[in-house]
């Protein structure tokens, strides 16, 4: 995937490109499936302030994407961090994932993906979900990196780094107990997982960083029609975005 920002541009780089092969083109050709998007921001039911402060933070970092930017930024993502961790934007947000996979569990033919904003959110999600449902306790698994530095219920949560390669072996057998991953930066690049066909997002995203991570689920897999991008902290203008950037044959059918 081409990089494109004021710093770096694969063009300014390498030179002109000898050929494109974009995600129209391999739906068309069968090498990919079709993705298909589903907005459900409306369904946190958050206060109308806390969405709007969201919409401010989320416009404020969403293309922040080297050390640099986020370093410069540590404030806005922390007061980010704060409004999308809050019990109410969690319990909210919970809820209605465990309600909208079980409405599709009957229909999905693989695995899901949460993508949650950071490692403290990521903890708050799945520890939410276990409590709505505990029967979920092999079936939902956070795939996160652990430090030193970390309380020890986190460590004792994320396990090592052998026990994410374990994981990462699992998630990827179609008849493994293993369904839902929650991440927040691994996996979502060079990580194939032809089953995955669904994935929750709660972090903002845009330009090549959303491409990569969305097409994590339109891997070709038996039966599978589509894969899902359910998304709740507004991604449809960037997506569109990056769509009409990476994709020379973009149509607003697409989302």
């Amino acid at each position: 995937t081409p990089i494109e920002k004021s710093d770096r541009s694969t063009i300014e780089v390498f030179g002109n490109y000898i050929d494109i092969y974009d995600i129209t083109q391999s739906v068309e050709d069968g090498v990919t499936v079709p993705i298909y998007y589903e907005g459900r921001v409306n369904n946190l039911k958050l206060d109308e302030e806390i969405l709007k402060k969201i919409d401010e933070k989320y416009e404020s970092i969403k293309d922040q994407t080297s050390e640099y930017d986020i370093e410069k930024s540590k404030k806005e993502l922390s007061k980010m961090d704060a409004i999308l961790g809050s019990e109410d934007a969690i319990d909210s947000l919970c809820k209605d994932i465990v309600k909208h996979y079980e409405n599709r569990e009957h229909i999905l033919l693989g695995k899901a993906m949460i993508v949650a904003y950071s490692r403290p959110i990521g903890i708050k999600i799945y520890k939410k979900i276990l409590s709505i449902k505990p029967q979920w306790k092999d079936k939902i698994k956070p795939v996160m990196t652990s430090t030193n530095d970390d309380p020890e219920e986190w460590r004792q949560i994320l396990g090592t780094p052998d026990k994410r390669k374990e994981l990462a072996f699992e998630f990827k057998k179609s008849d493994s107990e293993f369904k839902i991953a929650l991440v927040v930066d691994m996996w979502l690049t060079g990580f194939d997982i032809p089953s995955l066909n669904t994935m929750y997002i709660y972090k903002p995203l845009s330009g090549h960083n959303l491409m990569q991570t969305i097409s994590r689920v339109n891997r070709v897999y038996k039966d599978k029609e589509g894969g899902l991008i359910v998304d709740y902290i507004g991604l449809a203008s960037s997506l569109k975005e990056a769509l009409s950037n990476y994709t020379k044959k973009y149509t607003e059918t697409w989302i």
